[in-house]
C-alpha cells in the first residue's frame, strides 16, 4: 500500500520519507517604509497573522491565541534587526523587520511568518497539502497592523501574500530539501492589504 502523505504534518518527520512531498507555509508581509515614516510618524508598526477572527481590543492581538505570528518595525524605518527563524523555523512566532525588496511606494520592508505551526494546532487538517489548506486560508486568514502604542492602522501599502513551498527528503536525508515555492495569491486577493496580484505563481 503506498504512503499516505495525509498522516503526518510534521515536516521535521525523520521515518521513511513519503512519497508526496510535505508543504512549508509562510506569510510574506511588504509595506512601505515611507509611508510608516510619512503618515504614521515613524513610530514602529506591528503586523499579526491570524488564523480566524482577532480579538475586537488590539492590546490583546499578540497574546490572541489564534495568533499565527507576527512582524515587527522598528521605529522611524531605519532598518532592522534580521527575521525571526530559519529556512524551516516552523515554530516561529515573531519576526523583526528588515529592509529588502524593490520600491513600491517607496523602500520596502519585508517580513515572514511561518503557518505551519498554527495551521497544525487550529485547522483540525491531517495534511499540508495545497489542495486543503489553501481552501482553508482562504477562510481563515486574517491580518492586522498597529503602532507601537497598539493603535490600529491600515497602511494603503500593506501587502500580505501566502507561498508554499514543497520539502522532500532525500533518501538517507537528514534535512528536507526545498523545491519550487508557490505563490497563492488567490487565498489574500481582494481584501485590504491582500495581494496586488489575481493569479496564482504555481
Amino acid at each position: 500500500m503506498a504512503d499516505d502523505p495525509t498522516t503526518n504534518c510534521n515536516p521535521h518527520a525523520t521515518s521513511t520519507p513519503p512519497r508526496d512531498p510535505l508543504w512549508e507555509w509562510t506569510a510574506r508581509i511588504h509595506i512601505s517604509k515611507d509611508e510608516l515614516r510619512d503618515v504614521y510618524g515613524g513610530s514602529g508598526a506591528t503586523f499579526c497573522i491570524f488564523l480566524g477572527a482577532p480579538p475586537e481590543d488590539p492590546k490583546e492581538w499578540l497574546l490572541a491565541p489564534n495568533l499565527a505570528g507576527s512582524h515587527h518595525v522598528l521605529g522611524n524605518s531605519g532598518g532592522g534587526g534580521a527575521r525571526g527563524g530559519g529556512a524551516h523555523g516552523y515554530g516561529a512566532r515573531h519576526s523583526a523587520g528588515h529592509g529588502g525588496g524593490a520600491a513600491r511606494g517607496g523602500s520596502i520592508n519585508e517580513g515572514f511568518v511561518h503557518l505551519n505551526a498554527a495551521i497544525s494546532r487550529h485547522s483540525g487538517l491531517h495534511s499540508f497539502d495545497p489542495e486543503v489548506v489553501v481552501p482553508y486560508l482562504k477562510r481563515e486568514l486574517e491580518w492586522r497592523a498597529q503602532k507601537t502604542d497598539t493603535t490600529p492602522i491600515e497602511p494603503d501599502s500593506l501587502e500580505v501574500v501566502v507561498f508554499a513551498t514543497p520539502l522532500t527528503f532525500p533518501p538517507g536525508g537528514m534535512f528536507p530539501v526545498p523545491g519550487e515555492r508557490r505563490q497563492y495569491n488567490t487565498i489574500t486577493y481582494g481584501r485590504k492589504g491582500g495581494s496586488q496580484d489575481a493569479e496564482d505563481k504555481l
